[in-house]
């Protein structure tokens, strides 16, 4: 359930997914996540919407596709994805769906800690999570080329999920 770009494949998207705009996980410059609901499973879910006028369509697609071909358990699964209804002033905005890592940033688990430095034991859990996330990545030819703490989430029972893959790029 990709590449939704139909309009009968737009529209069953909308129906499988609701989004709480009143819950932003974040924001950049191409637009915001949101937290959604896949109503079909009863799962949470969340959702990048991004804004075409910032960002070109091909781009998006490209992204898309990345994320499609990369299934592990620490890269973020890509659920369904489509351009917004124009019928209802969303024309302009493409929307990613993807699971839900709602246990945060793993830069805030850094500098939780302050001065002091994070447990060895649970940064090397950390960092090999994040590894094996990026060797799936590299057996499949693709380069993230924007790996930072602020593009690693965490689950709710601590599992790393290597997300944005808007600069990455296949060899």
């Amino acid at each position: 359930f990709g590449g939704g770009e139909s309009p009968e494949d737009n529209e069953e998207m909308f129906k499988r997914f609701t989004i709480d705009q009143g819950k932003k996980y974040g924001e950049g410059g191409y637009g915001a996540t949101f937290a959604a609901q896949d109503t079909k499973l009863g799962k949470p879910a969340a959702v990048k919407v991004i804004d075409t006028r910032r960002m070109r369509k091909d781009a998006i697609m490209r992204e898309t596709s990345i994320l499609e071909s990369l299934e592990h358990p620490n890269v973020i699964r890509v659920l369904a994805h489509g351009s917004g209804r124009a019928e209802v002033q969303q024309g302009h905005l493409y929307f990613i769906f993807m699971e839900v890592a709602s246990g945060g940033e793993l830069f805030d688990q850094v500098i939780d800690n302050g001065a002091n430095a994070m447990p060895e034991h649970k940064a090397r859990g950390f960092m090999t999570q994040l590894l094996a996330g990026v060797a799936h990545c590299h057996k499949r030819g693709v380069a993230h080329r924007d790996l930072k703490l602020e593009n690693v989430l965490l689950t709710s029972t601590g599992v790393v999920k290597v997300i944005d893959f808007g600069l990455s790029h296949v060899y």
